[in-house]
């Protein structure tokens, strides 16, 4: 595959399968997308609140938006996945976090400027090795 001015050599990858379940500081298989993880952290920038209730993953179906940190206004995924260089075979494979039905994390890539944790407040961080 081409992208930008580079070659990769990418594997077939499986389809993605069910997202697991969050278990907060697990690191989690969920095949055909990687590892993830929401970890507690309660020190550092880009961490989400720890207050968010019904946390679940899931993976594009289109439509999503998302306010990233450091930005005033919202924007749809699709030109956000672009904007940040995220591979265009990685993006439907991207897990999404949501808080309920709002869009609160997009992997380790970006996280929504409405739901950042304060300095001193418990947070949560995200982990994303892809299997690419």
């Amino acid at each position: 595959r081409r992208h930008g001015p580079a070659l990769y050599w990418v594997a077939n990858q499986p389809v993605p399968d069910a997202p697991p379940t969050i278990q907060l500081d697990n690191l989690q298989n969920w095949p055909g997308v990687g590892n993830v993880a929401v970890r507690r952290d309660d020190q550092g920038s880009g961490r989400l609140t720890a207050q968010l209730p019904d946390l679940h993953w899931q993976l594009r179906c289109g439509g999503e938006v998302l306010r990233p940190e450091g930005r005033s206004k919202s924007r749809d995924l699709k030109r956000l996945l672009q904007e940040y260089r995220v591979k265009p075979w990685l993006r439907d494979r991207t897990p999404l976090l949501f808080s309920g039905d709002v869009l609160v994390a997009v992997g380790d890539v970006m996280i929504s400027a409405d739901h950042l944790a304060l300095e001193n407040e418990p947070g949560l961080r995200i982990i994303w090795q892809n299997s690419d």
